[in-house]
C-alpha cells in the first residue's frame, strides 16, 4: 500500500487585482433641441455654472430632436454644430471623447476625464429606432458600454 503523500503548505492566493482604481463618477445632460439650432457658447455657459459636472470622470452629453424629421442623405448641419460645441467645451477640461454615435436626431457623446483614459478596456455603442412604424430615426436610444 502506498503511503499517502505528505501535505505541503498551501499556495498563497494571488491577488485579483494589482490596480486600484480611483472612485469613478458620472454624469449626464441631455438637451431637447426641438428642432431648433443649438444657441452658440450656450454647452460651455452650462458647464461653466455647473463644475460639478466637470468633475466627473464620465460625461455623457446627449440631445434629441437636433435635426428636423426629413430624408437625409448627408448629416445635418445641428448634429455637427452640437458635436462641435461638445468637444471643443470638454477639451479644454482634460476630457477625451470615447464615443460618438448619432441616430437620425439623436445625438449621443461619452467623454472621459485624460487621468482615467488608461482604466478603459473597452467601448460598445448599440441604437434602435423608435420613431414611425420603428424605422424612422425620430425617436430612438442610444446604449454605450464602457468597460474599466
Amino acid at each position: 500500500v502506498p503511503s499517502p503523500p505528505t501535505p505541503t503548505a498551501s499556495p498563497t492566493p494571488l491577488p485579483l487585482s494589482t490596480t486600484v482604481l480611483p472612485p469613478l463618477t458620472s454624469s449626464l445632460m441631455t438637451y431637447n433641441l426641438a428642432e431648433l439650432p443649438l444657441p452658440p457658447n450656450s454647452l460651455q455657459r452650462i458647464l461653466k455654472s455647473k463644475p460639478s459636472l466637470l468633475s466627473s470622470t464620465f460625461l455623457f452629453l446627449s440631445s434629441c430632436e437636433t435635426e428636423p424629421l426629413k430624408p437625409r442623405r448627408t448629416e445635418g448641419s445641428r448634429s455637427v454644430a452640437f458635436r462641435t460645441q461638445c468637444v471643443t467645451s470638454t477639451c479644454a477640461s482634460s476630457y477625451t471623447p470615447l464615443a460618438i454615435h448619432s441616430i437620425g436626431g439623436v445625438q449621443a457623446i461619452l467623454l472621459v476625464k485624460d487621468a482615467a483614459l488608461g482604466n478603459v478596456t473597452s467601448v460598445k455603442v448599440a441604437d434602435v429606432a423608435c420613431g414611425i412604424g420603428n424605422v424612422v430615426h425620430n425617436k430612438g436610444g442610444i446604449g454605450v458600454w464602457v468597460g474599466v
